[in-house]
């Protein structure tokens, strides 16, 4: 999982401050957990989504420390952590907020990038 500041969010994902920030550079599906350090991403979230990355190499995982960088999360109207960004290679952004188990993000990462 690599942390994204606002520099590696622009050259790898979209633009955020822009006008342009729904265009995606990604060419492998990405996932983009949104966290602040008092959650529970640390409590489980981060190893479970890191087994399902190593079964599926063709995605890209990310996370973005909120209280570091809020202008991200603030950009695309993120709100409730954490949160979590599905982005399908050529597709629209499917952003969940205020998720409480990493069981459910697993399934709906299945949902909407793999099924894809």
């Amino acid at each position: 999982m690599q942390r994204l500041s606002p520099e590696l969010f622009s050259q790898g994902i979209a633009e955020f401050d822009s006008d342009e920030r729904m265009t995606f550079k990604n060419t492998k599906p990405a996932f983009i957990v949104f966290h602040s350090a008092d959650d529970n991403f640390a409590d489980g979230f981060k190893e479970l989504i890191g087994k399902f990355y190593s079964d599926n190499e063709a995605l890209e995982l990310y996370d973005v420390l909120v209280c570091e960088y809020p202008e991200i999360p603030e950009s695309y109207n993120i709100t409730a952590f954490p949160a979590t960004m599905y982005i399908p290679v050529g597709g629209k952004p499917i952003v969940v907020q205020g998720y409480t188990s990493s069981n459910a993000a697993i399934k709906d990462l299945a949902k909407y990038i793999l099924a894809t």
